[in-house]
């Protein structure tokens, strides 16, 4: 069992991803300094949601999770969240070391 992990990418590219399926994924706005996290069965299905609500995202990566993990692909979504929320400024005031000029964006973050 291992987690195919993928480099950062332009946003543009996204829609030419193959075998996105139950992903952990990140998007980044290198303009406005923003990160947010998420999860997805179909990533490329997903991003074109973010892309219909934000078009500044810049970057995209992702992990492709084996198929046992699927079950706890929202679970380890949520860890991550909350695991960056204690590095960066974020939407729910979370304690932070504030290690970056980025600010992560989700907006649910497990307390």
């Amino acid at each position: 069992m291992s987690i195919h992990k993928q480099d950062w990418r332009q946003w543009a590219d996204y829609k030419f991803e193959i075998g996105a399926y139950n992903v952990i994924y990140m998007l980044l706005d290198d303009v406005n300094k923003l990160i947010y996290v998420g999860e997805a069965r179909d990533m490329v299905k997903r991003f074109n949601a973010h892309n219909a609500s934000q078009t500044t995202w810049t970057h995209y990566k992702y992990n492709v999770l084996p198929d046992s993990l699927e079950p706890y692909r929202v679970s380890i979504e949520r860890m991550l969240i909350r695991d960056l929320a204690c590095l960066l400024k974020n939407e729910q005031n979370i304690k932070t070391i504030n290690i970056s000029e980025y600010k992560l964006i989700n907006r649910k973050i497990d307390q």
